[in-house]
Order: C-alpha cells, then structure tokens, then sequence
C-alpha cells in the first residue's frame, strides 16, 4: 500500500507542478512560454516511451500498438517500483533484451519478420500534448522501440513517472 502511494502522490505531485505552471501563465492549458528551461526541467525528471512504427501504412501502425501494449504490460509491475528516475533508468536498462525479444516476439506471432531494436538515450522532441499538459520541444531521456525501418507515426508516453499505466487514456 506505501509503494503505491508514493508512486500516487509521486504522479499526482508532477501533475500539480504542470498545472500551477499554466495556471500562472494564464493558460487553460499548462503550458511554458520559456520553452528552453522548461524543457531541461521537465526533461531531467521524466522517461518518455517511444514506439516508432516501420511505415504509415494501417497493419504497421496496429503492429505498433500491438507491440506498445505488450510492452506496457509487461514493464509497468517494474516501473511501479522505481522510487526515482534513476532507479527507473536503471530497470530499464537492465531490461531492455527482453524488452526487444518480447517486442520481436509479437512482430513474429503477428506475422511480420521486421527487426526491432530497443535503446535507452537522449532524443529530441517537438512539443507534445498529453492529455491536457503540453511538453516543450526539447532533449529528452527515452526509451525507444524501433519497428522496423522506423519510418511510420510514433507513439509516445511517459514511461517515468509512470503515466503510461496510471491512465492509459492518452497511451
């Protein structure tokens, strides 16, 4: 029961602090105006997912959601752990092999034979809007799960917090 209220409180302290900030620039959506170190703010506290599909065409992009659901479920007992972005960095690296077989896994058993690669590092975003937050354009910390050639739509969540299993509305 303590580990998830921390990790309760955790998610609903980040939302808090993305709220407070738009609310104090106006904005019925919080939303920074100095785009540059908001986004190095936010950035250091937060793991995005990221799921990039081999093309736009229909059967890759439901292969990209196959391959996010799978994902999700299978990380999300993990990461409902981490006390700390590192501790979720540190189980995410650990796990990223598995986390590229079992994404291989249903690529297979959906009956593509794509290659996929999983990586852990530095990328840079556009602005974002998940739910009714906006993420700067900027560097962020991701884990990326590559289908393919990688040439379609992405789909994206926090991973760290743990947004992405706390409220899959926006997954």
């Amino acid at each position: 029961m303590g580990i998830i209220m921390n990790k309760n409180v955790r998610v609903f302290l980040f939302l808090l602090v993305l709220l407070f900030s738009g609310v104090l620039m106006g904005s019925d959506r919080p939303y920074i105006e100095d785009e540059g170190e908001t986004a190095s703010n936010i950035a250091d506290e937060i793991i995005r997912f990221h799921v990039i599909a081999n093309s736009d065409s229909k059967e890759d992009q439901d292969l990209k959601l196959k391959v996010k659901d799978g994902l999700v479920k299978e990380m999300a007992p993990y990461l409902s752990e981490a006390r700390s972005i590192a501790e979720a960095r540190d189980i995410l690296f650990s796990n990223l092999n598995k986390m590229e077989e079992l994404a291989q896994t249903i690529i297979i058993q959906s009956g593509y034979d794509y290659t996929v690669k999983a990586s852990l590092g530095h990328k840079n975003f556009p602005i974002k809007v998940y739910g009714d937050y906006s993420f700067p354009s900027g560097i962020y910390e991701a884990l990326s799960i590559t289908i393919g050639d990688g040439q379609g739509k992405n789909w994206w969540c926090v991973m760290f917090p743990p947004l992405c299993f706390v409220d899959e509305t926006y997954c």
